[in-house]
């Protein structure tokens, strides 16, 4: 029996007035209402599904799921990303975002979406739902100053500069084709994406190498002067010309503000990009969203990913999507991943296990250590060689 059977659980529209309330009441300060810039913000989020979990005829908590893409392990896979898990008072340590989120899980399904990410505001919590936690973004704040010698080298990449909507379709694009190329990268739907550009509030440097788009950063400067900092928001680069060409352009800023705080990939090794930049690294701060986190929904649903060669068979458990439930053989062949039901295990997994080896590469040995999975020798070798390491970012915010 489904736990959601013991909840009232409706979908609503994102223009609902409860939900709206309870937005408000949990992320913003309260008692406040919407503001003229967020009034019509709703239309943007006619794509998501969003369910209530209603205590008689008061809405007590909701959950949000948005149709988004996702590269995992090399394929660009549908994904369902949570955000806006809210309750009233009322309503919490009840069991309904526990609820809401089991119903969440079966509309994902239903509407072919195998993969999740959030957001946690408690790591613990959502492990418990099955998901598992993506390595943190870091932060690189230095001073652009340091970085003004770059003006003086050769180049052979050029910088355009102008306002997000003025190159929005541009922008859009490169992220799609950087989406390809990275692991765990994520984009809105287009529906969602259309609200920075009527927004309007980015500055935008695109990267051109001949006719090709090869580099991206959006900005936001807070004022001039001592104690102002850009604020890099996205920092993509295709190409090491590329890289560069946008860390000169942040030079060119040296007498305008005293810091730069870009926000790259975990994988990224920013203190090796150029000489004295005394940057400080961080994976938190006043504008971070904290690691995500990741699980599958449909372990049917992730064939053709890339994996190394391999084969074994594993007894999966997980409570909140019973699909999942069961013995599964994972093989890999000529880079590709397969995915059948059926044969004899030689370890049982939690999905947080399996999530965590897709998207991390966890090492399978860390597995009993964190309550994930029992496993011998040969199945982790198996699963090391089918599931390398893996650093995926997830980059939107949601």
């Amino acid at each position: 029996m489904s736990i959601t059977t013991d909840f009232d659980i409706r979908l609503v529209g994102p223009e609902d007035p409860a939900y709206i309330t309870m937005a408000l009441y949990a992320f913003s300060e309260s008692p406040s209402t919407l503001d003229d810039d967020n009034k019509d913000y709703h239309k943007y989020l006619s794509r998501a599904r969003i369910f209530m979990s209603y205590d008689g005829a008061a809405a007590v908590a909701k959950v949000g799921t948005h149709p988004m893409t996702i590269n995992v392990r090399g394929s660009v896979l549908p994904m369902g990303g949570v955000g806006g898990v809210a309750s009233m008072p009322a309503g919490r340590r009840g069991g309904h975002v526990r609820a809401l989120m089991t119903r969440a899980f079966e509309q994902m399904r239903e509407d072919g979406l195998p993969v999740s990410t959030l957001y946690p505001f408690r790591e613990s919590f959502y492990e418990r739902l099955g998901y598992a936690s993506f390595p943190a973004p870091k932060f690189v704040t230095l001073n652009p100053t340091d970085l003004v010698p770059l003006l003086r080298t050769a180049r052979t990449a050029s910088a355009e500069h102008m306002m997000i909507a003025d190159g929005f379709d541009q922008w859009v694009e490169f992220l799609q084709i950087y989406q390809e190329e990275h692991h765990g990268f994520a984009l809105q739907n287009a529906t969602r994406m259309v609200s920075i550009r009527d927004e309007n509030k980015r500055w935008l440097t695109l990267v051109r190498e001949g006719s090709e788009i090869t580099g991206a950063m959006t900005y936001n400067i807070t004022g001039h002067g001592h104690g102002h900092t850009m604020k890099v928001r996205t920092f993509f680069a295709r190409t090491i010309a590329a890289r560069y060409q946008l860390l000169e352009w942040i030079g060119r800023h040296a007498d305008q503000v005293e810091k730069a705080r870009i926000r790259v990939s975990p994988e990224e090794t920013p203190e090796l990009w150029y000489r004295d930049l005394n940057d400080a690294i961080q994976t938190d701060g006043e504008d971070s969203w904290g690691p995500p986190m990741g699980r599958l929904v449909s372990l049917d649903g992730i064939s053709s990913i890339s994996a190394g060669d391999g084969e074994v068979a594993v007894e999966i458990a997980d409570e909140q999507c019973p699909w999942n439930t069961g013995v599964w053989t994972l093989r890999g062949s000529g880079g590709t991943l397969q995915v059948e039901q059926g044969d004899v295990p030689l370890a049982t997994l939690t999905i947080q296990g399996l999530s965590a080896l897709i998207f991390n590469g966890i090492d399978p040995d860390i597995l009993p250590f964190r309550g994930w999975g029992n496993l011998d020798a040969e199945a982790s070798a198996q699963l090391r060689s089918l599931f390398p390491p893996a650093a995926p970012f997830l980059y939107e915010e949601f």
